[in-house]
């Protein structure tokens, strides 16, 4: 049925070659051949294989491309991948109330996942408005914001380490990256497994730190090791972009 030009039977075609790392390529073929047929499904595996770096180059601009399209046509597990994307500011500017809003889609009669995380980021953002006073694409503060960051500032000296990651988020909302970075470390040194990935994302990326991949690495197994989901997944793409840097010089 695929050499007829069916868009599902390619789809299934291009998830059985994806399985094998030695089939990429037939699999972004027959995953191209169905995605120009309109199948969602293998846009976001597009999507994927470009933010893998998987039988391409790696390439997030590409997999934002694609994972949009796919969103377009209603694929929940574009909308669960791409609010990954704007909540850890991968390709695209950080955007934590189009993440919800995505995770929230993406959740209904499906992921559990993604109910956590539309719900833990959306305790995020609540506080930031609440600090802010305001809605995130302005610069206005107010009396209140003040009194909500000194009430997480007290709750963080008390040793409270929710309150210390929360103090990261308001400062890196403002930019200040470099005290933003403190209070991480404050809520990582308390075990807080959120703010380790954090900062492995940080030193990945060099935001507010010099960039430092072993750091990164380092950050990014410890809150592997307490079950953190986001760190697991770019421990595994800096394992594979590590295996492909390895072959090409091989």
């Amino acid at each position: 049925m695929a050499d007829k030009g069916d868009a599902v039977a390619m789809y299934n075609l291009g998830c059985r070659y994806h399985q094998m790392k030695s089939g990429y390529e037939l699999a972004l073929y027959w995953y191209k051949r169905s995605a120009e047929k309109g199948h969602a499904g293998a846009m976001h595996k597009l999507g994927v294989m470009h933010y893998e770096g998987q039988g391409v180059s790696q390439d997030a601009v590409m997999a934002l491309w694609w994972f949009k399209r796919a969103v377009n046509l209603g694929n929940k597990d574009a909308m669960h991948s791409l609010g990954d994307m704007y909540a850890n500011e991968r390709a695209v500017r950080r955007d934590l109330k189009k993440a919800i809003e995505l995770f929230e889609l993406s959740a209904q009669g499906a992921s559990e996942e993604a109910l956590e995380k539309a719900a833990f980021y959306s305790k995020v953002e609540n506080i930031i408005k609440k600090w802010a006073g305001f809605s995130l694409a302005t610069d206005e503060k107010t009396p209140e914001s003040a009194l909500l960051k000194a009430k997480y500032l007290v709750d963080a000296e008390k040793g409270d380490a929710d309150a210390m990651y929360i103090l990261g988020e308001i400062y890196r909302f403002q930019k200040d990256y470099p005290v933003a970075s403190i209070w991480y470390h404050k809520a990582a040194d308390q075990g807080h497994a959120q703010a380790m990935e954090t900062i492995g994302r940080d030193f990945y990326n060099g935001y507010g730190v010099v960039k430092d991949i072993e750091k990164a690495v380092v950050w990014l197994q410890r809150a592997a090791a307490q079950g953190n989901k986001g760190a697991m997944e770019s421990l595994e793409r800096i394992r594979k972009e590590n295996e492909k840097r390895d072959s090409d010089h091989g």
